[in-house]
């Protein structure tokens, strides 16, 4: 049997998604809380950023099971960005103030997704992100890819539900790597990662290795 027609491995695939977006959601308050406390942009930044995360991820998950993978397929090109922006602050928290200060010039300058894939040095590859956009972004034909009334062999959601486990993961790495860098991350950190952490493990545990090593890093 494949693992997308595996019951154990979309219900893993599932059980990561809104385990993320319950942590996302736990870390987002409390960084709010503290940069109001503190009247930190940086923190504020950050809990914005995950908050976004966990609006999403949730928005993606209530989508999938309602077979709506075309507008959950809009939903994942946006997480695209937050990726992006995370993946900035954790190499350098300094972004966080600049990107939450910024004027529309200078995020149209700085933070459009090719202006950040750029200065991340092509860690993340144009392709995927073109990919996205075309089937869950601009209108586009190939986004039939993502609507049941198009025949095809394999369901939308097939491809859709693991690759946005993917993409969360590749963030939880990001927020992970940024949270020890923040006033009083580490503790927030350690409060609202375990249920993410256990999901993830187990679904990396039933998940087909060709699709864990799918992640879309370096092309």
């Amino acid at each position: 049997m494949v693992a997308a027609a595996n019951t154990d491995v979309v219900a893993s695939r599932y059980e990561a998604l809104e385990s993320a977006s319950v942590a996302f959601s736990g870390i987002g308050e409390e960084l709010h809380v503290a940069g109001d406390l503190l009247k930190s942009h940086r923190l504020l930044a950050a809990a914005l950023l995950v908050n976004l995360a966990s609006e999403l991820t949730s928005g993606i998950v209530m989508l999938l099971r309602s077979t709506r993978e075309y507008p959950a397929g809009t939903l994942l090109r946006q997480l695209f960005e937050i990726e992006y922006l995370a993946f900035q602050a954790y190499a350098d928290p300094s972004q966080l103030e600049k990107w939450y200060g910024a004027d529309p010039v200078a995020l149209r300058r700085q933070f459009t997704p090719q202006a950040m894939r750029k200065a991340l040095g092509g860690v993340f590859c144009d392709q995927e992100y073109w990919h996205h956009c075309e089937v869950g972004g601009h209108p586009h034909p190939r986004a039939r890819m993502l609507l049941r009334k198009y025949a095809s062999r394999l369901s939308p959601d097939a491809f859709l539900l693991p690759d946005s486990v993917q993409h969360v993961r590749r963030l939880w790495t990001s927020i992970r790597l940024l949270m020890p860098q923040l006033d009083g991350g580490d503790g927030i950190l350690d409060r609202h990662a375990k249920g993410l952490t256990s999901a993830l493990a187990n679904w990396e545990r039933v998940e087909n290795p060709r699709v864990l090593a799918c992640d879309g890093i370096d092309g």
